[in-house]
């Protein structure tokens, strides 16, 4: 038999979902109330499979936010792209094949390689922190730029060789180093540093690291970042003109091959094995286009360039 309190929140369960893919926040945090409220044996039976477990130091509902079937807090910086993981290289090592296959089915780079491609000049010296796959230091090498791509993360590298011997480009410097771990000398005298949403991934962070980046005094500054609430890009720098700052919304959004692939990079993102109601869930927020599953979604980039002058 089921209490009027299970029957109350299944109710508000079904009607979320057929709103939004997304439960509501009132329904994310059932358990939290129910250990609350008291809750009837038959009612654990019942709700076995419909939540996530809430963190333990939640104390209450204010500044908490489900997302993708996990619990984070409010203004967490990319916190739908589970970020504490994601500051460690080894997670980059594993999420490689997941990054490649995102970046092979959305043109979130575009207007940053054409950026880049429209201040930088030929022969320009150019350090590209947490390079990645290569994505916006082969541009730049591919018009006579002698740039050095610093990745720590042997998978990403090994996407950045890939891609690197499939342009026929074989003059790239690649660096295993983390910015943390360089000596101050290492970012000195370069016409160009850049960082795309790479410094909060940083030991020293993102402010720490910008400031770093700042006191090598390149010539020229410029970083990217998806807009939230922990990131807070100070404009003024010393001897440092801003030339220009952008944001716009671009897609990010992943394509599956088969419902299998969805799951299984879920999967490796929470870091075990999904629930049967994650699965259902999962398969709701997917939509069938081009001979495709898409995870539809978008994000808010900014666009910095500080040139050294007489700020």
């Amino acid at each position: 038999m089921i209490s009027p309190l299970t029957r109350h929140y299944s109710l508000r369960y079904h009607d979320a979902r057929a709103r939004s893919p997304l439960l509501v926040l009132s329904f994310a945090f059932l358990h939290y109330e129910l250990s609350h409220e008291g809750m009837r044996h038959g009612d654990a039976d019942f709700l076995h499979g419909f939540f996530i477990e809430v963190p333990t130091e939640v104390s209450s509902l204010e500044g908490w936010i489900l997302q993708e079937g996990e619990v984070y807090p409010t203004g967490g910086c990319m916190a739908k792209t589970i970020c504490k993981k994601a500051a460690s290289v080894p997670f980059w090592d594993g999420y490689a094949p997941w990054y490649k296959l995102w970046m092979e089915h959305n043109n979130y780079h575009d207007r940053i390689i054409h950026a880049l491609t429209t201040m930088v000049s030929p022969g320009w010296k150019v350090l590209d922190i947490g390079a990645g796959s290569g994505i916006l230091s082969l541009p730049l090498c591919a018009i006579g730029c002698d740039v050095t791509a610093m990745e720590p993360s042997v998978g990403m590298r090994d996407l950045l060789y890939e891609e690197a011997f499939n342009r026929g480009i074989d003059w790239i410097k690649v660096s295993e180093e983390k910015l943390e771990d360089v000596p101050p000398h290492y970012l000195a005298n370069y016409d160009l540093i850049m960082a795309c949403n790479s410094l909060h991934l940083t030991g020293l962070g993102f402010n720490h690291a910008l400031e770093r980046i700042f006191e090598a005094k390149p010539k020229n500054v410029f970083i990217i970042t998806e807009q939230c609430s922990e990131i807070e890009v100070n404009w003024p720098h010393d001897s440092y003109d801003l030339m220009f700052a952008k944001s716009y919304e671009t897609e990010s959004s992943f394509a599956y091959h088969s419902f299998g692939e969805a799951v299984e990079h879920n999967v490796f993102k929470k870091g075990r094995p999904l629930l049967c109601q994650e699965e259902i869930n999962l398969s709701d927020q997917l939509i069938y286009e081009e001979d495709h599953l898409w995870m539809k979604d978008n994000a808010l980039v900014s666009m910095y360039w500080w040139q050294y002058g007489k700020a």
